[in-house]
């Protein structure tokens, strides 16, 4: 069944959640604050959820949102350079971020008219929703994906104050000179540092909360709040840029949420597959390949309805359950299996022609034929491989998808 629809989400949501699900979790969060201490960092050093969980919201997929801190970070991560616009609300403990290639988010302004909009808001009490816009017959749409977030929490897993980072001796200063920085780093020789502003700079701080992208942003410790500007490991790094307080709000009431939509669209389709394969029956040539064919689809289609059911339980981001529930509604394997089982009825069918064919006739079929088995023995290898992938990656479902569809794209040839 290639449904676009289907496949679009699967990919949406698999690549979304095996990847950028994976950077949202904040890890091991380390902060202390700089120098030059101002009224102004007094007034903008707050972060009322990171005193209070309690205050962390469960937000709705259509809630209207608000904003109180922005700043922009330019990144690197797996040697793409990236420019970010993050969003706080500090009191619900709610983030949004937009990202892009350099040079192409503008202001960062939240336009959701815009046909490139993609925001990723995600909430400390666990919500992860990625609203999007995609055009459509020349009509603008808005969607979102939640990954079940909105019933099953995303588990941020913060250490609850187990991460300990020690002052080093580099200084640096970050926005315009607004904030002068400490370098923290946990011990160890593969951990991320961290530049830390805030009032004071003791040897040690025990890192209790975070909210922020990346590892910049708030950090609340044993000795307080502190203002993540920078953190780096490895190749991999995020600097804060420009730092503002502001007022703006994101209402996401006109996006739909697509999983919705899959969930309605691929259930009538299954059904309507289903009724065509239970009606068919089979007689004469090539019957029993035939038959073999469709109580394969048949199985298929049983399969996809059950998977289908299962997106539903828990969150795509962390359930390798949910996560392989929707990788398998278009398996390439199976999708392979189907195309094996149809040549093997082309080629009884090219068989029985050639059987009966003479001269140039018998000559072409010949060599459609050849085709065809050439074409079968491709996919069996292709089959061979996929299955060694789902052994390889039988913990991520997300991988194991892209690399099998590869595969399957590269073995899928036709025979004139």
């Amino acid at each position: 069944m290639q449904n676009k629809l289907l496949f679009f989400v699967v990919l949406q949501i698999l690549l979304f959640g095996s990847s950028t699900a994976q950077r949202i979790v904040p890890g091991p969060a380390d902060t202390l604050w700089g120098a030059s201490w101002q009224p102004w960092h007094a007034q903008i050093m707050t972060a009322p959820v990171l005193i209070q969980p309690v205050l962390r919201k469960n937000i709705t997929v259509q809630e209207k949102i608000c904003f109180d801190k922005k700043f922009f970070m330019k990144g690197t991560a797996n040697g793409r350079v990236l420019d970010l616009y993050i969003y706080l609300n500090t009191t619900d403990g709610v983030v949004g971020i937009i990202s892009g290639r350099v040079g192409t988010l503008g202001d960062g302004a939240l336009q959701t008219d815009a046909e490139r909009f993609q925001l990723l808001v995600i909430s400390k009490k666990g919500n992860v929703y990625n609203y999007f816009n995609r055009k459509k017959k020349g009509v603008l749409e808005h969607y979102v994906t939640t990954g079940n977030s909105g019933t099953y929490l995303y588990n941020f897993d913060f250490n609850d104050g187990n991460d300990v980072v020690y002052k080093k001796t580099t200084r640096n200063i970050y926005c315009d000179n607004k904030f002068k920085t400490w370098l923290y780093k946990a011990n160890g020789s593969d951990v991320p540092e961290f530049h830390l502003f805030g009032r004071n700079y003791p040897n040690k701080l025990v890192c209790k909360d975070f909210i922020g992208h990346s590892g910049v942003g708030y950090l609340n410790t044993d000795e307080g709040l502190y203002l993540i500007c920078a953190m780096q490991k490895g190749a991999n790094s995020y600097e804060m840029r420009a730092f503002e307080e502001t007022d703006i709000c994101f209402d996401p009431a006109d996006f739909r949420k697509i999983e919705e939509e899959m969930q309605t669209k691929v259930t009538e389709s299954l059904q309507k597959e289903r009724d065509k394969l239970e009606s068919k029956s089979f007689s004469g040539d090539c019957a029993s390949q035939k038959t073999i064919l469709n109580n394969f689809q048949k199985a298929l289609n049983q399969k996809k309805k059950t998977n289908l059911e299962q997106t539903r339980e828990g969150n795509v981001y962390q359930n390798r359950n949910t996560q392989k529930a929707y990788a398998d509604l278009m398996d390439p394997l199976d999708q392979a299996q189907v195309s094996i089982l149809d040549l093997e009825v082309k080629i009884c069918q090219s068989e029985k022609k050639l059987a009966k064919a003479t001269g140039s006739s018998a000559e072409k079929e010949n060599i459609k034929l050849s085709c065809l088995n050439r074409q079968k023995s491709s996919l069996l290898s292709a089959k061979a491989q996929m299955e060694a992938l789902d052994r390889t990656y039988a913990t991520n479902p997300a991988k194991a998808f892209t690399e099998k569809n590869r595969i399957l794209v590269q073995n899928m040839r036709g025979c004139n």
